[in-house]
């Protein structure tokens, strides 16, 4: 197995190639060669930019994570709708990629909001939830959610 050390940065990448015009599809390949990655992992990739999107109860959800037991039960203890909502949604970028820097994990939390605020928009779900981030400095966590 590869570790982490052996894998270069996009940075590292164009300089070790300076003599070339490489860019991120270069990078991106040479990555996969390098770490011998399966291909699943530009399909899970895909999925967290450009997720499933399934309307239930009047709400929003990311079809991956919706759980209808779950959705009922804090409905059951008093949750809003639209707080169950964010409930259900909710990723922890900071948790996916751990040991990504707080200032990235915040752009790409803003980035992934962008991407699903454009497909709710492109598929004419606006009136049922909007993508945002949460940022809790205090923890160094950053989340997207629909809400």
């Amino acid at each position: 197995m590869i570790t982490k050390s052996e894998v270069f940065s996009y940075e590292e990448f164009v300089k070790a190639n300076a003599e070339k015009r490489v860019g991120e599809l270069e990078y991106i390949h040479g990555i996969f060669k390098l770490a011998n990655l399966p291909l699943d992992i530009v399909f899970a990739l895909a999925s967290l930019f450009s997720p499933k999107l399934d309307i239930e109860d009047g709400r929003l959800f990311l079809s991956e994570r919706f759980d209808r037991d779950k959705y009922f039960q804090y409905l059951s203890e008093g949750k809003s709708k639209r707080e169950s909502q964010l409930w259900l949604n909710l990723i922890e970028i900071s948790g996916i990629f751990e040991d990504m820097d707080f200032d990235l994990a915040i752009q790409l939390g803003n980035l992934i909001s962008d991407m699903w605020n454009a497909k709710i928009k492109c598929n004419g779900m606006e009136n049922f939830g909007h993508a945002r981030v949460i940022i809790e400095e205090e923890y160094g966590e950053v989340f997207v959610t629909i809400d």
